[in-house]
C-alpha cells in the first residue's frame, strides 16, 4: 500500500518535518515501510503549454508537428504522440532539460525537421509508467508558460508500507486513518473531514438487506445530471503514483474515496438497475454472473451478491457485475457505500481467486460507521469533478446497524497496571502523557479514583483490533517507543519445556548438513503447485493426494505425497537466477534439504497404527504403552475436546491422513552448452556421478547426525518388495526417478526407509536451465527407528602408516563401493595389513568406463612395514583393479 505525504499533510500540519527522515519514525510507530519514493521533484524547467496548431510531418506518417504557445513565444515540435488535438493543453520540455525518467533533450532534428524541444508523456516526465499518450492538462487554470510544479501538486514522498503490517488494522487501509496516526505521533490536530453535501429527497432506490449477517449496513443515494469526462489531472496523477488506473471522473471518485477513507464503493448506471429495487441476499448455488473483468462466475450459497429484480449485478464486497458498470453515455448513477461481514467476504475472494482491493478492506472488519462518511465524500466529489451534477436523493441507510449500531466497547483498567505490562515506572511514564497519548488516538479516556482508567474505544478500532487492556499497552508502547524501555530479565522461574525425539533429531541433522555439509535447508510450502507439476511432468502414476477445500492461490490446490516436487522446483529457480551467492552459470550448484511432512491418504484399515506412528513421530510412545508415567502424561494433556475429534474421525469413517515427517535432499549442477529453456541437453557422466554422491554423502551425514548404522546403497531398477518398506515410505513410482539410475537406502536387515535417483531425462529436458540433479528421500520415523551405530574406540597406533596410490580403469556398471572393498579384501587375504581404502580422483573415458585412483593407509599394529610388504600390497590391489576393467581393455 501506498501512502501519499503530500495527501496526508492536507489534515495534519506537518511543516517542519522532513518525510524521508520521518520514515523510520513511523516504521517503529506504526506500520513497517519497505521503500520510501521521492515523486514529482525536477520539473521547474517544465512548462504548460496550449497547442495552437497541428501540421502533418512531411517525412513520417505517424509524426505530426504541434505549434504550441508558451505565453511569451511560441515554438514548433514534432510529437508522435497518437492523442495530439488541436485545443490541447500540455507538459513542454525546453531544450537542455534531462527529465527524473533519464530523458536528455536536445535541439536536434527528427526526419529532417528541427525540434527544439518535446512535449512529454506521463512516464516521460517520471510520473508513472504511463507511456500511451501525452499527459493532458485539460482544466489547468495556470496561463500558458507557467512552470509545472506551480500548475499542479506535484513534489510528493511515497511511502510503500507492507500490508502485513497493517492486517490488523483495518483503519489503516485510509490514507486518512494514517494521518491521524501521523498526528498523534506529532502531536498536532487532524483536522475533520467535510461531510457537508447538498442532498436531495426521496429514497435513490429501494433496498432490501435480506442477508443481514454478512451487511450490517447498505447505504445508497442517486446522483443525476453527471457527465463521464476525465478526472481532474492532480486526481489522476494521485491514483496513478498510489497505483490505481484512472478511468473516468465517476469511477474515479469511487477509487479516490476508497484510497481516502478506506472504505470501498461502487457506482451502478442507473438505467441498468431492473425493477427499480436492490436487494442484499445470499447467492443460489449454481447462480452465475459475470463481473468486470468480463469472467463468468459461478457463485455458491455462500456468497452474496447485490442484486435487482432479475439478477447479480454486483459480488458484494468484491467486485461488480459487468451489465451494470459506468458506461461513456451513463447520467444517473445509484451510489454504493456498504459494510460487509469479513470472513463471508474472504471466503468468496479466496474461492474465486478474486483478491481486490475492495476484498482486501472488507476482510480486515472495516468499521460500520464508515459507509456514512465515504458516501458523502464521493458525494462532493462527483459533484466539483462534474459540474451540472446534482444528488437527487436523502442518504438512504439499511441494515441492522441504522438501528441497533454495534455495543460500545469500553476497557476497565488502571494506569499502574499498563505501566506495569509495558515494564516502565510512573517517573517515565506519568499519568497525564497516558491520558494524552490515548486522547491523541481517539480513545474516549475518563480517569478514576486510584489510577483507574475507563478507556471507550472508538469504533474504527473496534472491530476486531482494541478489545483489552493489552491492547492499550501495545498503543502506549508503540507511540512512547519501545527503545526506550530498559531492558530486564523475567523474574520468573523457567523450566526446559519438553522437547521431543523428533524435534532433537531435527536439530541434529540440520546442524550437519548445514554447517558441516554446506547444504542450504528451504521450508516450503505443504501443497503441490499445480503449474510446477505440469511444466516439468510431475506426477506419482495416479495416486491419489489430498485436495484442499480453501486453497491459498490457484495453483495450490493439493497437499503433496512427496517433497521432491518442490525440492526440484527451488533448486531449478536457484540455476536459473543464481543461488544467493553467485549469479546463473556453468558449473554453478545448488545442494539444499527439507525437513517436512508429506500427506498421505491412508485407509481406515490402518488408522488405529497411524495414530501411533504419528505419536511416534513427535516423540510420544504408542497407546498400547501407556503404563508409563510419562507416556501417560503426555496423553493426559490432551484435552476433552481433542480427544472427542480423534473419537468422532474414527467413528464417522473419516479416515485421517498420514503426515510422516520426511527428508528431501536435492543436488544439482548447472550444464554448459545451453541456454535459458534449452532442451535435451546431455550431462557429462562425471556430472551425474558428483550430484549422486553429494546426495549420498548428505544422507550419510545426516545419519551420522542422528548416531544411526550407516544405509546400504542398493541399484535397483524396479520398486522394493512393499512389505520391505514402512507404510509411508517416499512413493517409488514417480515420473522423476530416473530408470536405470536409482538405488535404495536399504538397511542391513533389508528394510528399504527411502531412495535416491537422478532425475528422469524427460523432467530433466523440461527444466528452464540446462541442469542434472540428485534427489534424495527418506522416511523420518524409519531412520530413528534403525538400530544405534556403537562407536568403537581404537588406541593411537604405535607405528606409522604408509599409503599407496594405485589407478586403474573401472567398467561404468561397477560402484565404488564394490571396489574398495575388493582392494582391501585382497590384501587382507594374504595377511597384509590395509587400514583404508580412500576414493581420490576420477576421470571419464570415452567408452563410458572411468579411470579411478585410490589411496591405501597400510599400516600394521605390532611392525612398520617394510618395502617388501607394501610392494606385495601394491600388486594385490593392481591384480585386483584388473577384475573391474571394461571387457576387452589391456
Amino acid at each position: 500500500m501506498w501512502v501519499s505525504w503530500r495527501w496526508l499533510s492536507r489534515w495534519v500540519d506537518t511543516q517542519g518535518v522532513d518525510p524521508v527522515a520521518f520514515a523510520q519514525r513511523f516504521t517503529c510507530t506504526v506500520a513497517e515501510i519497505d521503500g520510501v519514493k521521492r515523486w514529482g521533484f525536477g520539473l521547474d524547467a517544465v512548462l504548460v503549454a496550449d497547442v495552437v496548431g497541428v501540421q502533418p510531418h512531411p517525412n513520417g506518417d505517424k509524426l505530426r508537428l504541434a505549434t504550441v504557445d508558451l505565453g511569451d513565444r511560441q515554438t514548433t515540435v514534432v510529437c508522435g504522440a497518437p492523442d495530439l488535438r488541436l485545443g490541447m493543453r500540455v507538459p513542454f520540455v525546453p531544450v537542455g532539460v534531462t527529465l527524473p525518467s533519464g530523458i536528455a533533450v536536445k535541439d536536434g532534428e527528427v526526419r529532417g525537421v528541427r525540434s527544439p524541444g518535446m512535449l512529454a508523456s506521463e512516464a516521460d516526465l517520471g510520473l508513472s509508467d504511463n507511456h500511451d499518450g501525452l499527459l493532458s492538462l485539460d482544466g489547468v487554470t495556470a496561463p500558458a508558460g507557467t512552470p509545472l510544479p506551480q500548475a499542479l501538486a506535484l513534489g510528493d514522498v511515497l511511502y510503500e508500507v507492507d500490508n502485513k503490517s497493517i492486517t490488523h488494522r483495518p483503519d489503516l487501509w485510509g490514507q486518512y486513518g494514517m494521518a491521524r496516526e501521523v498526528a498523534a505521533m506529532l502531536d498536532r490536530p487532524l483536522r475533520p473531514l467535510d461531510l457537508d453535501v447538498p442532498l436531495g429527497q426521496g429514497q435513490p432506490v429501494s433496498v432490501d438487506v435480506a442477508a443481514p449477517d454478512a451487511c450490517p449496513r447498505y447505504v445508497c443515494a442517486r446522483v443525476a445530471q453527471a457527465a463521464v469526462a476525465p478526472a481532474p489531472v492532480d486526481a489522476r496523477l494521485l491514483l496513478r503514483r498510489l497505483g490505481v488506473r484512472p478511468i473516468n471522473n465517476l469511477v474515479d471518485a469511487t477509487n479516490l474515496v476508497m484510497l481516502e477513507t478506506g472504505n470501498p464503493l461502487h457506482a451502478f448506471d442507473a438505467r441498468h438497475i431492473r425493477g427499480g429495487g436492490i436487494v442484499v441476499r445470499r447467492a443460489a448455488a449454481g447462480e452465475t454472473m459475470a463481473t468486470l473483468d468480463g469472467l463468468a462466475r459461478t457463485l455458491t450459497a455462500a456468497d452474496v451478491v447485490i442484486a435487482d429484480a432479475q439478477g447479480p449485478v454486483a459480488l458484494a464486497g468484491v467486485m461488480g457485475g459487468r451489465d451494470s458498470e459506468i458506461q461513456a453515455d451513463t447520467r444517473e448513477l445509484i451510489l454504493e457505500a456498504a459494510a460487509f461481514d469479513a470472513a463471508t467476504i474472504r471466503k468468496t475472494a479466496m474461492r474465486l481467486g478474486m483478491r481486490t482491493e475492495s476484498s482486501a478492506r472488507f476482510e480486515k472488519a472495516l468499521d460500520p460507521e464508515l459507509p456514512l462518511v465515504a458516501a458523502r465524500r464521493f458525494l462532493q466529489t462527483v459533484l466539483a469533478w462534474s459540474p451540472g451534477a446534482v444528488v437527487a436523493s436523502d442518504l438512504l441507510d439499511a441494515g441492522p446497524c441504522r438501528d441497533s449500531p454495534p455495543a460500545q466497547v469500553t476497557i476497565h483498567t488502571t494506569a499502574d497496571y499498563l505501566r506495569t505490562r509495558l515494564g516502565v515506572s510512573a517517573a517515565e511514564l506519568d499519568d497525564a502523557w497516558l491520558v494524552a497519548c490515548l486522547r491523541r488516538l481517539a480513545f474516549a479516556v475518563q480517569p478514576g479514583e486510584g489510577g483507574a482508567l475507563t478507556v471507550a474505544v472508538p469504533g474504527f478500532r473496534a472491530t476486531k483490533d482494541v478489545r483489552i487492556a493489552e491492547d492499550l499497552v501495545e498503543e502506549l508502547g508503540r507511540h512512547y517507543g519501545y527503545g526506550r524501555i530498559a531492558s530486564a530479565a523475567p523474574q520468573i522461574a523457567a523450566r526446559p519445556p519438553h522437547t521431543s525425539a523428533t524435534r532433537i533429531a531435527e536439530r541434529a541433522v540440520r546442524q550437519a548438513l548445514v554447517l558441516q555439509q554446506g547444504l542450504t535447508e528451504l521450508v516450503l510450502y505443504g501443497f503441490d503447485h499445480e503449474g510446477q507439476r505440469a511444466r516439468l511432468g510431475l506426477h506419482e502414476n495416479d495416486a491419489p493426494r489430498l485436495g484442499v477445500r480453501n486453497e491459498i492461490a490457484r495453483d495450490l490446490v493439493r497437499l503433496r505425497r512427496n517433497l521432491v516436487p518442490n525440492l526440484l522446483a527451488a533448486a531449478e529457480a536457484a540455476l536459473c537466477t543464481g543461488n544467493g551467492k553467485e549469479p546463473p552459470r556453468e558449473g554453478l550448484t545448488v545442494q539444499a534439504f527439507e525437513w517436512g511432512r508429506a500427506f498421505v491418504p491412508s485407509p481406515r484399515a490402518v488408522q488405529a497404527s497411524d495414530l501411533e506412528r504419528r505419536a511416534l513421530d513427535r516423540g510420544v510412545p504408542p497407546l498400547a504403552e501407556q503404563s508409563d508415567p510419562d507416556r501417560t502424561a503426555w496423553f493426559a494433556r490432551m484435552d476433552a475436546d481433542m480427544r472427542a475429534a480423534v473419537q468422532a474421525t474414527l467413528d464417522q469413517d473419516r479416515p485421517l491422513p498420514w503426515q510422516p515427517l520426511r527428508l528431501g535432499i536435492v543436488c544439482g549442477e548447472r550444464l554448459g552448452g545451453g541456454a535459458e529453456g534449452s532442451k535435451r541437453v546431455v550431462p557429462d557422466r562425471a556430472v551425474s556421478q558428483r550430484v549422486f554422491a553429494q546426495a549420498v554423502a548428505a544422507v550419510d551425514a545426516a545419519l551420522r547426525a542422528l548416531g544411526k548404522a550407516a544405509l546400504r546403497v542398493v541399484p535397483t531398477d524396479a520398486a522394493p518388495d512393499a512389505a520391505q518398506m514402512p507404510l509411508a515410505a517416499p512413493d517409488w513410482s514417480t515420473s522423476w526417478r530416473h530408470p536405470r539410475r536409482t538405488a535404495a537406502l536399504a538397511t542391513t536387515g533389508g528394510q528399504t526407509v527411502g531412495l535416491v535417483t537422478l532425475v528422469h531425462p524427460e523432467v530433466r529436458n523440461r527444466l528452464q536451465a540446462p541442469a542434472e540433479f540428485a534427489v534424495a528421500e527418506l522416511d523420518v520415523a524409519a531412520l530413528l527407528a534403525l538400530p544405534d551405530a556403537v562407536p568403537v574406540g581404537h588406541p593411537p597406533p604405535r607405528h606409522a602408516g604408509s599409503a599407496l596410490d594405485v589407478t586403474g580403469r573401472i567398467a561404468a556398471h561397477y560402484r565404488q563401493a564394490e571396489v574398495a572393498d575388493a582392494l582391501a579384501q585382497a590384501a587382507h587375504a594374504q595377511g597384509l595389513p590395509v587400514e583404508e581404502v580412500r576414493y581420490l580422483y576420477q576421470a571419464a573415458q570415452a567408452d563410458g568406463s572411468r579411470a579411478v585412483t585410490w589411496r591405501l593407509l597400510c599400516r600394521a599394529a605390532d611392525r612398520a612395514l617394510v618395502a617388501e610388504e607394501l610392494g606385495r600390497i601394491q600388486q594385490l590391489a593392481q591384480a585386483a583393479l584388473a577384475t573391474f576393467a571394461p571387457a576387452g581393455s589391456p
